[in-house]
Order: structure tokens, then sequence, then C-alpha cells
């Protein structure tokens, strides 16, 4: 489900999946190699990568309801943020900023969330688009 192979000059932590009775949600983190793993310093730049996989149908009537807030229908979540759609590598997806990037999509019956912690997006964006097209 998720890409654990470095994406540029970030190495993917370990992975983490969790099951319930309407999915599955598989999650990783990526960040820079070497970096220290306690202490003060030990969070820099990275990127929280969750893929969502859920019953046939189920995927676009939960895109919304996410932590993130991400609706397309509404011009702004319920954090304030503004939800853009936007175009990225000939797909479409969702963006939203607040401290951090947010995009997020839907691929079939899977749901693609990522946000960007003082990272520039198009790598993961590029790599993650090709395994799991937008379906928006």
């Amino acid at each position: 489900m998720l890409i654990l192979a470095p994406i540029g000059k970030y190495s993917p932590e370990q992975a983490r999946a969790a099951h319930s009775t309407s999915g599955q949600d598989y999650s990783v983190r990526y960040s820079l190699s070497g970096r220290p793993s306690a202490g003060p310093s030990s969070v820099g730049p990275h990127v929280d990568v969750e893929v969502q996989d859920w019953p046939s149908g189920w995927a676009k009537s939960e895109l919304p309801s996410q932590g993130q807030g991400f609706s397309k229908n509404a011009h702004q979540n319920a954090y304030g943020a503004s939800v853009e759609e936007r175009t990225k590598f000939g797909n479409r997806i969702l963006f939203k900023r607040d401290a951090e990037a947010h995009y997020a999509w839907m691929s079939n019956d899977r749901i693609v969330l990522m946000k960007f912690y003082s990272v520039d997006p198009d790598e993961f964006l590029k790599k993650y688009l090709e395994k799991y097209p937008s379906t928006l």
C-alpha cells in the first residue's frame, strides 16, 4: 500500500497499519536519513503519508470527513483553512495550508492523505500519484 523506499533524500520510518470493520489504514513518516531519533532536534523536515483502503464506494463519502477537513464543495473547512482543487502531474487533488501543507485525493476505493513539514511536495506527490492516480 505504501512506498517503503527512499524518496529523494527522505527515508521511510517504520510503517503502521490499523484495521477496523470499515477499512484499513496504512501510514508512514519519511524523514531525513541520519536525523537524531530522540531529543529536541528529533523532529526536522518530514512527510506523513496515510493511505486508507475503504469498502467499495465509501471513499467518496469519507474524504470530506477526514481529520484534515477536506471538502472540495466547501470554501473553508472546519479549521478555517481554504481548500483548493489543484492539478499535479495531470491529476486533480485537494490542497489546504494551515501550519503545514496538506494534500488529499481519492483513487478508486482509497484515500491518500499527505502532510508536509518544511519539505517540497513534488517528489512525493509524483510517486504516490503514479501508484494511486486521482479519481476525484
